[in-house]
């Protein structure tokens, strides 16, 4: 099985897929990042699921990302030509909402011969509800198959002859220099009418075309100079992709139970929102001018988030689920063996302190590029602030999010002096007079705890 670090992300600001250095496709859930996956071989490479293209007798030469783009190239040699894939999830603007992604729910993969002659392999091998069912096949014509399982199904049309035998669909195809062939399979609920096959060269151009250019004008609003603009601008990417457009949320990543060490338990569900990966993510978007955004996701956690400041969580469903209920998936073996496999997270009903000044240090940073706070969202961050004032001494479980009794961590304390700092200097901003004295009076009292505890400890 594969390395972790050897995949590639694609992305349509809905969902995700990750292409390995040799073509294969090993996770893909759709129509969201939190839905059952499709492909999943990365966590099981005989249950899972995968959608494999590469010559049969090659080797992948180099890939790269179109420039700023989420569309991968991958170059390959074969044994007497070379071959050119070129990975997409399709995405287009929305009419009169520019940034703001309109996805097919599919993948369309390109395959061109650059040079003498290449045999191609296809292997389409979906595997629905994280390699719980092994759907139906059935051939529409000479060029389009529909595959059907429990909720989910796939259309998958291309410009050459596809078969279908032993669950699952395939090609051989014979590309001479300067020929292509175009594949793309999109979702859709099996309750509903599936889309017409479309097997057109014109139309799948156009849908590449559209997906650049929603990207490299979505990058153009990007301020990145200096000597790492590039590495500023591909990580400014990644960051977008992770978003989830119809709500503003933005997901940790977009797998599960990868592990954090091989071998390990700590394999956990991550395609949820945590307030504090979100506020960074955002932050980091808004320093290069991405202010859009900061926008929608503040309107998700105005959303989310009402209700009681006391009752914040740490982390919710990208539609503002607040249940996650954490259930692992004994038929999946793990990545590399690591299991077990998990969906769902119980951590969402820990107590994690730090949240709190992530929220308010975002709503800071949001002020200082020109964000307007609404007087409710001055209600919402002061009522924040007085809960940290009442719970800083109390333990947590941590950004570490350890599985046992709460302790006493520095990094949650510091991000409670932090909520009451940044409130001190949004209120003084706004001339509103509120709690200040309480709250000056509970950082200074948060501060020289802080400086005691690093004196016990020899810091």
């Amino acid at each position: 099985m594969r390395e972790i670090a050897d995949y590639a992300l694609l992305g349509d600001c809905h969902s995700a897929a990750l292409v390995a250095g040799d073509g294969s496709i090993d996770w893909a859930c759709f129509p969201r990042f939190d839905s059952p996956s499709v492909f999943a071989r990365i966590l099981d490479a005989r249950r899972g699921g995968s959608f494999d293209v590469a010559p049969v007798d090659g080797r992948p030469l180099a890939r790269r990302y179109l420039d700023d783009t989420n569309v991968l190239e991958t170059r390959f040699l074969a044994a007497r030509g070379e071959l050119s894939l070129t990975d997409a999830m399709p995405v287009a603007e929305a009419a009169g909402t520019p940034g703001h992604p309109r996805a097919r729910h599919g993948i369309l993969r390109r395959l061109r011969c650059t040079a003498g002659e290449v045999h191609v392999r296809v292997t389409l091998a979906p595997r629905f509800e994280y390699g719980a069912i092994v759907p139906r096949f059935r051939r529409v014509d000479g060029c389009a198959a529909a595959i059907v399982g429990g909720a989910d199904a796939l259309q998958v049309s291309a410009t050459r002859p596809i078969q279908v035998a032993d669950a699952r669909a395939g090609a051989r195809w014979t590309l001479r220099a300067g020929e292509e062939a175009w594949l793309e399979v999109l979702w859709h609920r099996a309750s509903d009418r599936p889309p017409s096959p479309a097997p057109d060269a014109r139309a799948f151009r156009d849908r590449l075309e559209a997906t650049i250019r929603f990207w490299r004008r979505w990058m153009a609003g990007c301020r990145a100079s200096g000597p790492h603009a590039g590495l500023v601008r591909r990580s400014a990417l990644v960051l977008k992709a992770l978003t989830y457009a119809p709500t503003g949320a933005v997901v940790a990543a977009p797998t599960t139970s990868l592990p954090e060490q091989l071998g390990g338990g700590r394999n956990w569900d991550y395609r949820y929102t945590w307030i504090r990966d979100a506020t960074l993510t955002l932050t980091s978007l808004m320093v290069v001018g991405s202010r859009a955004e900061a926008e929608a996701f503040k309107g998700w956690v105005e959303r989310t988030g009402a209700g009681r400041p006391e009752d914040l969580q740490i982390m919710y469903g990208i539609k503002g689920r607040r249940s996650l209920p954490e259930v692992e998936l004994a038929h999946l073996a793990g990545h590399r063996r690591s299991a077990p496999v998990r969906i769902g997270n119980g951590a969402a009903g820990q107590r994690q302190l730090d949240c709190y000044g992530q929220m308010i240090e975002a709503a800071w940073l949001y002020g200082l590029v020109g964000g307007t706070l609404t007087p409710d969202n001055w209600r919402v961050l002061a009522g924040y602030a007085d809960v940290v004032c009442r719970r800083w001494r109390d333990p947590d479980h941590g950004i570490w999010e350890m599985r046992d009794d709460p302790r006493h961590f520095l990094h949650s304390k510091l991000h409670c002096w932090m909520a009451l700092d940044r409130i001190v200097r949004i209120a003084r901003a706004r001339g509103v007079a509120s709690s200040l004295g309480a709250w000056g009076r509970e950082r200074a009292a948060l501060r020289a705890a802080i400086l005691a505890d690093a004196d016990r400890r020899g810091w």
